[in-house]
């Protein structure tokens, strides 16, 4: 028995049914020899780090900072807030490289999220290697909450995703759910982010291989 294919009249109607207006959706890969300019641009919040592609497999885009404690920097959309913080989610995949207190974060922020501030508002995730695990993150633009889950911190890429609802937002690490937080939510437009910073005097490099964002 055959069965014929079907048919629609867009790629939209693949993706989504007409009666659904689909929202703001980004996808990333971080392949090449150059960060993609027309989306992302690389800030300092301490000292002068270094952003360059990975040349390994599955290298992606890395962040490798100064041996000084505390210097940290990252990359995000120059402030462009497209996605909802009450209906979207942000999936990213990641790897600590190097470095004895290397701490990677992202999800979503405001202009240039610090993942280290609890002024900078947020959501999102940490390898933090204060606590020995990776924990979620988020803030409110005064007040930061975290939930350390059970997965001690190591040198393995991990699939991390934050989904963002109306009262609280949930984080999963290689597809299981294994923290949420329902205070300090975000209430503002969002843009997708990722950071690394060094929590000792060693140098620290962090990578992250693909980030897809999209709203509900």
């Amino acid at each position: 028995m055959s069965v014929e294919a079907v048919r629609k009249d867009s790629i939209y109607e693949y993706l989504s049914p007409l009666s659904h207006v689909q929202g703001q959706h980004m996808m990333d890969k971080f392949d090449g020899d150059v960060l993609n300019s027309d989306r992302w641009v690389t800030f300092n919040i301490i000292g002068a780090n270094t952003f360059a592609m990975r040349d390994a497999i599955n290298g992606g885009f890395q962040i490798t900072t100064p041996a000084v404690i505390g210097n940290r920097g990252g990359i995000d959309f120059d402030n462009i807030r497209q996605y909802d913080p009450f209906s979207s989610t942000v999936i990213q995949y990641a790897t600590a490289i190097s470095g004895t207190g290397v701490i990677i974060a992202g999800g979503l922020g405001v202009s240039n999220p610090d993942f280290g501030s609890s002024l900078s508002e947020r959501s999102g995730y940490r390898r933090n290697t204060i606590s020995g695990f990776y924990d979620q993150n988020n803030s409110d633009g005064s007040t930061s909450s975290s939930a350390d889950t059970d997965v001690a911190v190591d040198l393995v890429q991990h699939r991390h995703q934050i989904y963002l609802a109306n009262t609280s937002h949930y984080y999963t690490i290689d597809g299981v759910l294994k923290a949420s937080l329902s205070t300090t939510l975000p209430n503002d437009p969002m843009q997708p982010t990722f950071m690394g910073w060094t929590n000792t005097a060693n140098s620290a490099t962090g990578s992250i291989q693909s980030c897809e964002a999209y709203n509900y």
